[in-house]
């Protein structure tokens, strides 16, 4: 795919019962231009993942993206995905404009982080990204990034989970950072959260700017 902007799979729905939905099985997507993401839902579209390889070439070109409020559904029921991001501000999974993303594995339908590897190696690119008010990525019970990613690479900084602009990205219930690097800025906010099982970020720094860290065990 390559012209900018166009998605190797988008699915868009103005109201519940108008969302469309999508199922990829065991594809290899690739995409060549800036912006051209490897899955994209607006609104209220579905999404379906399953044992899927994806990389981006190019800038601002994410693996997976969920914009918009009410937010559409990304499922990840069965089979680990690999992602791989190569250009700047390209992030595995990412989230804006109000966008709800939670990976839950004790919530029905399941829905597991889908990469087995994340790979991201651009400038500022991370494998999950919250960005905007009322936006959230949460992880939700024992999963991890699980990622193989060098955390600096020729200069480059990269990172586990980035919220900024008011975003937000929270760990629950056992959830573990992998120990990658975990970034917030511009009034984004890292939180870290448990009623029963405390969430791991061993290994993690944790880089601050304008913004918030939050511990509630």
């Amino acid at each position: 795919f390559g012209a900018q902007d166009n998605h190797a799979l988008f699915v868009e729905g103005a109201s519940p019962n108008s969302g469309g939905l999508i199922t990829s099985r065991g594809t290899v997507i690739t995409t060549h231009s800036p912006g051209s993401a490897g899955g994209r839902i607006k609104m209220l579209g579905n999404l379906l993942i399953d044992g899927n390889t994806i990389t981006t070439e190019k800038d601002n070109a994410h693996g997976l993206w969920v914009t918009g409020g009410p937010s559409g559904t990304l499922s990840t029921p069965y089979n680990a995905s690999t992602i791989i991001t190569k250009g700047a501000k390209s992030h595995a999974m990412r989230a804006d404009a109000g966008a709800q993303l939670v990976f839950d594995d004790s919530a029905t339908p399941h829905t597991f982080l889908p990469a087995a590897t994340s790979n991201v190696s651009g400038a500022g690119s991370a494998v999950l990204n919250s960005d905007g008010t009322g936006t959230l990525v949460r992880v939700a019970t024992a999963q991890s990034l699980a990622m193989s990613m060098t955390a600096e690479k020729q200069g480059n900084i990269n990172y586990g989970a980035l919220a900024e602009n008011g975003g937000q990205i929270t760990f629950s219930e056992g959830a573990d950072s992998g120990g990658t690097a975990l970034s917030a800025n511009s009034g984004g906010v890292l939180y870290f959260a448990s009623a029963t099982t405390a969430p791991d970020a061993a290994g993690s720094r944790v880089q601050l700017n304008a913004s918030q860290l939050s511990i509630d065990f």
